[in-house]
């Protein structure tokens, strides 16, 4: 993973399509068979929003990365980066849109994101095969699969008329709907609470909202949450695998992963995981956002340490956006993950060369 020198050929969009969907459709199968049956939901409501996650977040922000960022990485990688990217355009293009008593009208940012990358004829990033594709399929897989039936279940009880402790799920349900239908920076309501930290968390939820009509309750306890939870995932074995490989990446993922609050349901006397990240994977989808923040700077901070063109600092500077919009908690980490790469960087460049 590292810098390239000059501009790569235009990506065949019907690569990138390809390997979306190989990211996409499992879990819009896991989506549309299992949780509709598990939740009682309607299954129009999962599939609309797969819809537009895969066609209205990560493909475009995907799209854009490509044709505009000079770096060189497997198709992986880069829609992990898409993604994230893609849920802050989202976010950008609904403050934009309320700025004219038009929300839907955030939706146009993603023809134009189409169009634009379209016209690119050259594109500045280069996408290479993946390695190890089977062993990440699998390691991936092991890795989604345990953390969505978990974010479920504590959802679920999260959501009953005892939970086994406290959780702030109505709070974020309540906020998403002050976020979706207010814009006033200047009203301390909206500055002083729900507006100051939040604003990146509710993209996700308000955009669905707006786009495709599924009530916020729903978006904000099921879909979004777990939507943040599979980006997190693939982020961060994204950023251990550069390193190390797949393992590497499998356990990066899962030491964020495993602390969920598992042991809570059996007694709320035994919740260890909230300690630890917390709640960064369980109930907190405010806190979420900032891991997933984290999660995307880690890659794009090395690729740019390892001699990136200043150019592409604003991947970035959006990115340090969304860990703005969420909570004061990831900032000390974000910063010592900054320096982390930088100090890890220095090493590896003053490390004397193997090569004969």
């Amino acid at each position: 993973m590292e810098s390239i020198r000059g501009p790569a050929n235009r990506v065949p969009r019907r690569h990138t399509l390809r390997r979306l969907a190989v990211v996409v459709v499992p879990l819009a199968v896991v989506e549309g068979l299992v949780y509709p049956l598990l939740l009682h939901d309607s299954a129009l409501w999962w599939f609309s929003y797969i819809v537009y996650l895969a066609l209205g977040v990560i493909l475009p922000g995907t799209l854009v990365a490509q044709a505009f960022v000079q770096w060189r990485a497997d198709w992986l990688t880069w829609v992990g980066i898409g993604w994230a990217l893609g849920h802050v355009f989202e976010v950008l293009a609904i403050q934009l849109a309320k700025t004219v008593d038009a929300p839907r009208l955030f939706l146009i940012w993603i023809p134009i994101a189409y169009l634009v990358t379209w016209r690119k004829r050259q594109w500045s990033g280069e996408v290479t095969s993946l390695v190890h594709p089977a062993r990440c399929a699998i390691l991936l897989a092991i890795l989604i699969v345990f953390a969505s039936t978990t974010f479920v279940f504590l959802n679920l009880l999260e959501l009953s008329p005892q939970p086994t402790y406290q959780s702030d799920v109505w709070f974020h349900i309540n906020e998403a709907h002050e976020f979706r239908d207010h814009l006033d920076t200047s009203d301390p309501r909206i500055a002083g609470n729900p507006y100051a930290y939040h604003t990146l968390e509710y993209g996700p939820a308000v955009g669905a909202n707006l786009a495709v009509q599924v009530p916020l309750a729903n978006l904000i306890t099921r879909y979004s949450g777990l939507s943040l939870v599979w980006l997190l995932i693939l982020l961060l074995f994204n950023s251990g695998r550069s390193l190390r490989g797949p393992p590497a990446g499998f356990l990066a993922a899962a030491l964020i992963v495993a602390p969920l609050d598992v042991f809570s349901l059996i007694s709320a006397k035994l919740s260890f995981g909230s300690s630890i990240i917390l709640t960064a994977v369980d109930v907190s989808t405010s806190t979420l956002v900032g891991f997933v923040a984290l999660a995307a700077l880690f890659l794009p901070l090395r690729w740019f340490f390892l001699g990136g063109r200043l150019r592409d600092v604003w991947v970035v500077a959006l990115l340090a956006y969304m860990a703005s919009g969420a909570k004061s908690a990831p900032g000390p980490l974000l910063l010592v993950a900054a320096m982390a790469c930088v100090a890890v960087t220095l090493i590896r460049l003053r490390k004397p060369s193997c090569a004969r």
